[in-house]
């Protein structure tokens, strides 16, 4: 049984801590142990997102607070209205470490924060700054720093596009439906496979971008250039379901973790031929997932 399909029988707890004990010849058994707010000091017991730090930490996002654990205490960060050196709203989308060290959070009322682990110091990054950073006032769901080093991120029921960081200035990417020719929006997850594609994930289904579309983009970011994603029919009996979270299993399986009903198996022998051949090429890179494999057997799951 593959590590997702073992992920789809599990019931969401706060922070859930699941490991499997196996012995000869029989299934795994699972057993857990729930982080809440009761028994850890987790800030709150709904948990959005989780990142590990390349220095070990893991960062917990929940709708009120920024948590750092490791792996004994949690440390929480909070928006207070008062103090400007705080992050611009305690309900957080997305974390993820930049190649530089610096971590990025995005909220949902707030923008983006940028936190030097070392010094702890907070830039904002939000549309309330007059506008400068040419950030969309929307929920920041999406970070993500793809293998060449180029940055990503997105916004809700906005595009996904990237963060100039020289001139400090959002850039959205026109993505477009290749048929209808309908905008791509509210993008929450990212996989980066091996041969240059993106497989994305959003509240309007699964889309793939041809690594011709993604270089493109790359090689000169500009809002007027048009990049075109393949729709992708999820299942039969679903073709575009919400999704959250994407991950590839052991086997080459694509899983997605859809909004209120779990995890569930595309069906991606009926995938174009070019997404069939870019998935089997495997995943180079993962945008923030909302689950942290510790080692062999011992997940960290988030939930709520």
């Amino acid at each position: 049984m593959s590590v997702w399909s073992k992920i789809a029988c599990l019931c969401a707890l706060a922070v859930c801590a699941v490991v499997s004990q196996r012995t000869h010849a029989q299934y795994p058994s699972f057993s857990s142990v729930g982080y809440t707010t009761e028994n850890s000091g987790l800030s709150h017991n709904t948990v959005l997102n989780m990142f590990q730090d390349s220095r070990g930490f893991i960062w917990i996002g929940t709708m009120d607070g920024l948590n750092r654990f490791d792996g004994i205490n949690f440390k929480i960060y909070r928006h207070n209205p008062t103090d400007s050196t705080t992050i611009s709203d305690s309900f957080i989308h997305g974390i993820f470490e930049r190649s530089n060290g610096d971590l990025w959070i995005g909220t949902r009322d707030g923008g983006f924060n940028i936190l030097d682990p070392v010094t702890e110091s907070i830039t904002r990054i939000n549309h309330r700054l007059d506008n400068r950073y040419n950030v969309p006032d929307k929920p920041a769901n999406l970070i993500f720093e793809d293998s060449k080093g180029f940055f990503w991120m997105g916004f809700f029921t906005s595009s996904m596009g990237t963060f100039d960081d020289e001139h400090r200035k959002f850039i959205p990417a026109n993505i477009k439906q290749k048929i209808s020719g309908e905008p791509v929006n509210s993008i929450n997850h990212v996989l980066e496979l091996n041969d240059g594609a993106f497989l994305f994930s959003s509240l309007n289904g699964l889309y793939y971008l041809p690594p011709k579309e993604v270089e493109a983009f790359r090689c000169d970011p500009r809002s007027d250039l048009t990049i075109e994603a393949t729709n992708l029919f999820f299942r039969k009996d679903n073709p575009g379901p919400e999704i959250n979270t994407l991950y590839v299993d052991e086997n080459g399986a694509l899983w997605a973790e859809l909004v209120g009903m779990g995890f569930q198996k595309a069906e991606s022998f009926a995938f174009p031929k070019e997404a069939q051949m870019s998935l089997e090429s495997g995943v180079a890179k993962s945008s923030a997932p909302n689950i942290i494999e510790e080692r062999e057997e011992y997940l960290l799951i988030g939930g709520g």
